[in-house]
């Protein structure tokens, strides 16, 4: 998947159902790209931590959304470093690994 994350211009993400964190949506934030969510699409991701990068459009305001996907198209963007400690792999990894490793001691 990372030909595709590195060939766009801007993720976007048009979910209006479910739950739970999107993992695809997390991967094209720490790809740098920009993106564009619905509200229920980027539900579980912490915004602060996008900085810039995640703009969210009510659900099924099809205009707004629009209007949000042509502003992040060329917005200039970098991963947040909050972002990276929150959501990087190799940080949750460790984590978990230092949790399980409390549990066995």
């Amino acid at each position: 998947i990372s030909n595709y994350f590195n060939s766009a211009d801007v993720f976007i993400n048009p979910i209006t159902s479910g739950g739970g964190i999107k993992v695809k949506l997390v991967e094209a934030l720490s790809y740098g790209l920009p993106v564009a969510s619905s509200e229920q699409g980027a539900e579980g991701i912490d915004m602060a931590a996008t900085g810039n990068q995640m703009v969210t459009s009510p659900d099924n305001d099809i205009t707004d959304f629009c209007h949000k996907i042509v502003a992040s198209w060329n917005t200039p963007v970098s991963i947040p470093e909050a972002f990276l400690e929150k959501y990087q792999w190799k940080k949750i990894v460790g984590e978990l690994a230092m949790r399980i490793n409390q549990i066995k001691a």
